[in-house]
This record gives C-alpha cells, structure tokens and sequence, in this order.
C-alpha cells in the first residue's frame, strides 16, 4: 500500500470517527431535551433549544479549561463547578446548590441545584448522564433548564396574593404595585424552608412597608430600572398581563447585581483606606470596628469575631492581631441581597474576571508556568506567579481556603458587641511593628485540590506544569456562607 493511500485512509477513519463522536454528542444532546419534553412539555424544551446556543457560548471558556474524558465531557464537579461561574457572571447569582459547601469539588454533582423541583424520572434520567459527563451542549441544555426553574414565577404569584389581585390583566399602576411587592422581598426578603403561604406573604408585606420607608437606599435607582424594563417588554401599555409583568421582573432582576455590586465597590474602597499594610488586601480587627464605633464612614462593619472567623474573612496568622480579609469579608453572606429558594444576589467575585481572561486565553485544563506568567503578569500582578493570585491581587482575589477549615453554615452571632469591639480595640498591639513580609506567606498551603481529581494531572516538563484550575481555585475561593467556594489550588511553582 503506497504512503498516499495509507495516509488517505488514515484521515478518512479519523474524519470518520471524529463525526461519530459529533453525532454521539448531538444525540446525547437531543435525548435530554426529549427527556425534558416528556417530563415538563414541549414548550419548555423548545425554550431551551433557543437558549442553548447562547448558554453554550457563555460557558465555552470555562468548560474548554476543564478536564474532559475521552468523549468531550466533564464530570460531575467540573460541570457544576461551570454552571456555578456561569450563573455568577451571567446574573450575579450564588446559586445554592452549586456553591461549595464542604469536600471537594469532584464529589460534587450540580442537581442539588434543582432541589426538589425536578420530576423524578427527569432527576435519575439527568444523575445518570452526569455521572457519564456532560459535553459544552448537554451542559447549556441544563443550565438552560436550572434558569427555567428558578424564574419568580411562584413568588410573583405571591405579590398577586398578598394585594388581592387576580392573574388576569391589571391596571399600570396595580402592575407597578405588583412588582414593587415582589422587589421589596427579592431585595430585603430571605425565603425560609418549609415557610406556609400565609407566613411568606406576611412577610412579603412587611418588607415591602420596609421597602417604602427607606430601609434599601438604592430604591430610586432600582425602580427606575424597572420602569425601564416595563417599557421595553410593553411599550407604552395601560395594563399588565401576567406574562408581561413576569418578563419586567426578569430582566430587571439581571440588572439589580450591576446595581448591589456597586455598594460592594464602595465598601472595597473604604477597607483599602484601612489597610494594615499597602496591597496587604488586609484590615485589621481593631481598625474594622473601630470605622463603627467612631462613625468613620457610612457603612457600618458589625460582624462579630466568631463568625468572621467561622466563615474564613478572618486571617489570624499574626497572632495577637486578627485581620479581616477584604475580599473574603465581601463574599459573606452580610453584603448579600435577600436570597430566594435557589440562590442569593452578592457582590461579584471579582477575580472571576481575571479568571476568564485566562481561560479565554488558554483553552485548556493546564499550561506550562512560562504562560501563566506572562498571563497574569499582563493583567496587572503586583507579585510573582508563585505567590498565587490571592497574593498577586490581594484587594480582589479571596483567600482559597482548603476544603472543610471553614464552617459552610455558621450558628455564631452575626453582629459584635459594642463592648466586644473595644475590647478588641484596646487590646490591639502596635500594627507599626510588623511588616508586610513578615507574614506575607503565613497561610499559604501546598494542599492540592482539583476539580476533577480523577481526569486531572499534573504533568511534568523540565518544571511542574501548573493546572489552570489553580486559577479556580485562588480566584474563586470564597467563603461566603452563601458561596463557600474551596475550589481547587494547585502546587507552587518553584
């Protein structure tokens, strides 16, 4: 057999096999959404056949840096820790059921996102093919679904409840009402497990008397923002379906985060001006509370000691002197808006940016530390690679701590004593003493946790490769009892 014809054959096979495992993907693809047509309806899987190529684009970063099996899929963790990035970025949301609670993220699977709100042969159909992975479509299919199930549908019907309005079409002004009701909850309200319909429309009142007596400062901004999202969804409209004020609700929703992660800037910027150190991204305890107790700025830092401690802002490596961490501090569920059944709106993890400049740029689950460098050296480090990104961006990358050093609900005390707080102020030790190198490398750890423990390696060349979920891990390591985040960190690079 002449080299031509071998090698003819062999690019025929390859082309061969390479469309098999297109139509294996495509019809893997097509089984879930007949899946989700048979269980919920063909309107919801035409909905998602719109909204997959979209959600695809959208997580092609992330899931082009995960590892994959031999068929272009992620696991389990992988795939929730994709739809976790994807709804943060797309919609500020800290989903519930895709934060990190405890563990490792490998022994994780994303359907806890879902609760109970899947049908069951729909929930094990689902189980059984992400235990065999997920490729970039069949993952869109379920993100597609999980923002299917999480539209305000039912707390919407609640707003009709608690202003005695029927679901038929209703004035401008009743429909104003209606979604003013509903906000005043998504903003001030917190939906508890288990609570009747009777409690939760109470409590839907109250928030929104709340609401009118300015207990959310940025009011004015967010009801403009739902004017605007009225008029686009119904130009000029004297009344209000039900469809129409659910859509106005919907994209105002995706709007609010831009809005709440202003409030998170400005309390980044008060902690900087406090810094023990320059670029330490570190505040000390004593200067935390002493902004509250002499009314240095507007927002008030009350968080007790115990459960900034529980939660991980807290870094005690200099002892004697607990620091708070700025951009763990952030992430605590205290600087959250209300949260509803399936997730809470926080402030947005910053470095998550950072990480998806890498991952655009990369396309792959590892690379080589050269790279990396001069990656993270282009956004702007003000350290070295090896110090990891927690320490190249300490203002805005949070501390990745490992998996099960912080408590994923915590029973301490939200807010300190006054007389705590000068306790901890009087007892403070001169901060002049100390310097940034001293303790600059105090908690760091060579522990290693991947997302995919199984299908990830680290590969040696000359030096250790590095994985790019190292960057998962330091970028995204929250410790927000709603977004615990001990994502994974991989080893230094000498």
């Amino acid at each position: 057999m002449s080299g031509f014809i071998r090698n003819a054959l062999c690019f025929a096979l390859l082309t061969s096999l390479s469309a098999a495992r297109r139509i294996r993907a495509n019809s893997a693809g097509r089984s879930l959404l007949l899946e989700v047509e048979d269980q919920l309806g063909s309107e919801v899987r035409q909905a998602l056949s719109q909204r997959a190529p979209q959600l695809e684009e959208h997580l092609r970063h992330t899931f082009l840096s995960l590892p994959q099996n031999s068929r272009g899929a992620v696991g389990p963790g992988g795939a929730r820790y994709a739809l976790h990035r994807l709804f943060v970025q797309l919609h500020g949301w800290q989903m519930k059921g895709l934060r990190m609670e405890d563990g490792d993220w490998y022994r994780s699977s994303p359907l806890p996102a879902f609760g109970n709100h899947l049908p069951q042969h729909l929930h094990t159909f689902l189980e059984t093919r992400v235990s065999h992975g997920l490729d970039l479509h069949e993952l869109a299919i379920v993100a597609g679904l999980l923002e299917h199930k999480v539209i305000p549908e039912k707390r919407l019907s609640l707003a009709y409840k608690a202003l005695k309005q029927e679901r038929a079409a209703v004035s401008r002004n009743d429909a104003f009402d209606i979604m003013h009701t509903y906000l005043a909850t998504y903003i001030l309200g917190k939906e508890d497990e288990g609570e009747s319909e009777s409690v939760a429309i109470e409590k839907m009142l109250t928030n929104r008397q709340h609401l009118d007596g300015g207990y959310y400062p940025r009011w004015t901004e967010a009801a403009d923002l739902l004017q605007q999202a009225a008029d686009a969804v119904a130009p000029g409209a004297s009344s209000f379906e039900f469809p129409q004020i659910l859509a106005s609700l919907e994209r105002v929703a995706d709007q609010i985060f831009h809005l709440e992660n202003r409030e998170c800037g400005a309390i980044r910027q008060q902690l900087t001006q406090l810094e023990d150190h320059d670029a330490s991204g570190r505040v000390t305890l004593a200067d935390f509370y002493n902004t509250t107790l002499h009314n240095f700025f507007s927002s008030a830092f009350t968080e007790s000691e115990h459960y900034l401690r529980d939660a991980g802002a807290l870094d005690e490596s200099v002892p004697g002197m607990p620091r708070v961490i700025i951009p763990n501090y952030l992430m605590l569920d205290s600087n959250c808006l209300g949260s509803s059944e399936y997730y809470a709106v926080c402030c947005i993890d910053e470095c998550e940016v950072l990480l998806d400049t890498i991952e655009s740029k990369i396309h792959a689950p590892t690379a080589s530390p050269k790279q990396l460098t001069q990656l993270v050296s282009s956004l702007g480090a003000e350290y070295a690679l090896d110090e990891r990104l927690h320490h190249a961006f300490p203002r805005v990358c949070p501390f990745p701590h490992e998996a099960g050093s912080f408590l994923a609900s915590t029973a301490a005390p939200l807010e300190a004593s006054a007389e705590a707080m000068r306790s901890r102020i009087d007892e403070a030790p001169d901060k002049s003493t100390t310097s940034l190198e001293q303790f600059k490398y105090a908690m760091w750890t060579d522990t290693e946790q991947l997302v995919d423990a199984n299908k990830h390696q680290v590969r040696s060349w000359g030096r250790s490769y590095v994985s790019i979920l190292m960057f998962a891990g330091v970028v995204i390591g929250t410790v927000s009892s709603l977004a615990k985040l001990a994502p994974p960190v991989a080893r230094k690079v000498d």
